[in-house]
């Protein structure tokens, strides 16, 4: 009796292991073509302006490379600042008291623990 199930069984189970396979393989492949455009991307810096309330704006270069950003202020001070961890959004920070903090198009900038700049993306 169980004779008469094992050629079906094992041909159902051929079946389903190789279709299987190729479904992972299409998978695969879908992974390994995001990663090489994500690894493309990564090679380009991005320059956003941010602009407050007032005249003043902000220039940040995020360098996806190194993980790292680039604030300019109005009067040229820079800051150069690695990715930290965020509860929400994107943080840099070299310590505690000078961090850059974004989400969607809004910005905010710490110096010395103090806010000098909160803005949106300037369009």
């Amino acid at each position: 009796m169980g004779k008469k199930y094992f050629v079906p069984c094992l041909a159902a189970a051929i079946s389903i292991i190789s279709g299987c396979t190729t479904l992972n393989k299409e998978k695969i492949s879908d992974k390994l073509s995001a990663c090489e455009f994500a690894s493309q991307e990564k090679e380009h810096d991005v320059k956003i302006t941010y602009k407050s309330n007032t005249v003043e704006s902000l220039d940040v270069v995020y360098n996806n490379k190194n993980e790292s950003v680039r604030v300019t202020m109005p009067d040229g001070r820079q800051y150069e600042l690695p990715r930290a961890m965020a509860a929400s959004g994107v943080r840099y920070t070299s310590d505690d008291n000078t961090v850059f903090w974004s989400k969607g198009a809004n910005a905010q900038f710490w110096i010395d623990g103090k806010l000098v700049f909160s803005g949106e993306e300037k369009e």
